[in-house]
């Protein structure tokens, strides 16, 4: 069996509302690009509403950034002329 491995974010926030608190950590990092990294489906449920609506609250610039699996090809719909830091929060 192979082994695997990945690096993780420097910072993982978690809890109940911790998105609330998105826009602080971006600033503490000095970004102001965003990348929200989902599928068509949770982007289509409306569900990242209030996330996108508090990065504009706080003048944020974000960017969705969709992955499909198609015939077992991963394909990346963004904008590549954006440099985008990263941060990851889970609510």
């Amino acid at each position: 069996m192979p082994i695997h491995t990945f690096k993780s974010a420097h910072k993982l926030v978690t809890g109940f509302n911790a998105s609330k608190q998105l826009a602080k950590y971006c600033h503490d990092l000095n970004m102001s690009k965003v990348l929200i990294l989902t599928d068509h489906g949770i982007l289509n449920s409306g569900s990242l509403t209030p996330i996108t609506d508090l990065l504009q609250q706080h003048i944020l610039n974000f960017q969705f950034m969709q992955t499909l699996l198609l015939s077992l090809k991963l394909k990346w719909f963004c904008n590549p002329k954006n440099s985008l830091s990263k941060i990851n929060i889970m609510a």
